[in-house]
């Protein structure tokens, strides 16, 4: 296996990683925390009588949340060591 391969491989493997960390914050995260925030947002309005378009802060979490998927630091040793004992590789890549 060459050196680019190796690297596509890792590379391959902190996206799909950064793609479970997003789906799992957005259902375990983003989204009850955004339907907390319209639930509040929407009693403030009756009872309170503030705006109606608050509600839509309930949105604010998602955005916030795959941003953190997408930018938090993956070391590339990490997914390397997964490859290796996916596919046996004896500690060939980590």
């Amino acid at each position: 296996m060459s050196l680019h391969n190796a690297h596509r491989l890792v590379r391959a493997v902190q996206r799909r990683e950064r793609l479970v960390e997003a789906t799992t914050l957005l259902t375990g995260v983003a989204l009850p925390a955004g339907l907390l925030l319209t639930a509040i947002a929407l009693a403030a309005t009756r009872r309170l009588g503030t705006p109606e378009a608050l509600a839509w802060l309930g949105l604010a979490p998602i955005p916030l949340v795959l941003l953190w998927a997408a930018l938090r630091p993956r070391p590339a040793r990490a997914a390397a060591r997964l490859l290796d004992a996916h596919y046996q590789l004896h500690d060939l890549l980590g």
